[in-house]
């Protein structure tokens, strides 16, 4: 299930079945009308509204997990843990209607805020990758140090900057976007492993 809380009373708004299993991750499209999941036991991908009509689930690959909605709401971008793919969905047509092979394993997936590049984190490859969400062809990727192993991504909501943690090097380092380069580290201390990351403005 999807639970729906208002965060300024704790109070459960509603309850949304998925109709997967190991549901994992949610998204939602720019107008907050529907939710995504990736469904990692079945590999697929749920598409729920709600307003509490049923989900439609898309058969997508293998251990989906990484997902994010593009910020035009056309498309939702899921990754396959144990196939290095990311699959690019149609939301209109509900099907997948390409994708993407990364080394690895891609944990996260975020966009730049004019939608133009797609970012990728994989910890298996050190690498983080920036893919153009309409060509669908990686144009850069950044190779890391050795066991840095980046997980967790945030982009600003202003734009230009994004955000990765390293969870084998204990700390997080700021993009620059759109060049994807490194502007700053940030150490989060000894024996952290520091995972998921959120930006307040």
């Amino acid at each position: 299930k999807v639970v729906l809380i208002d965060v300024t009373n704790g109070e459960v708004k509603g309850e949304f079945a998925t109709g997967g299993r190991l549901s994992h991750m949610v998204s939602l499209s720019p107008d907050a009308r529907t939710a995504y999941t990736a469904n990692i036991a079945d590999g697929s991908l749920s598409i729920i509204p709600l307003d509490g009509r049923p989900a439609t689930v898309v058969p997508v690959g293998t251990q989906t997990e990484a997902i994010n909605t593009a910020p035009d709401g056309r498309t939702v971008w899921v990754g396959s843990n144990n196939t290095g793919k990311v699959f690019v969905l149609a939301v209109a047509r509900a099907r997948v209607i390409d994708s993407v092979q990364t080394n690895g394993f891609p944990y996260r997936i975020d966009f730049t805020i004019d939608g133009r590049l797609a970012i990728v984190t994989n910890p298996e490859a050190d690498e983080i990758q920036f893919i153009d969400a309409a060509t669908r062809r990686i144009v850069k990727t950044l190779a890391l140090d050795a066991g840095a192993q980046p997980f967790g991504l945030a982009v600003a909501p202003a734009g230009g900057r994004a955000w990765v943690t390293l969870r084998g090097a204990a700390e997080v380092i700021e993009l620059a976007l759109p060049e994807g380069r490194i502007s700053a580290r940030f150490p989060t201390g000894p024996v952290t492993g520091p995972d998921g990351i959120a930006y307040t403005p």
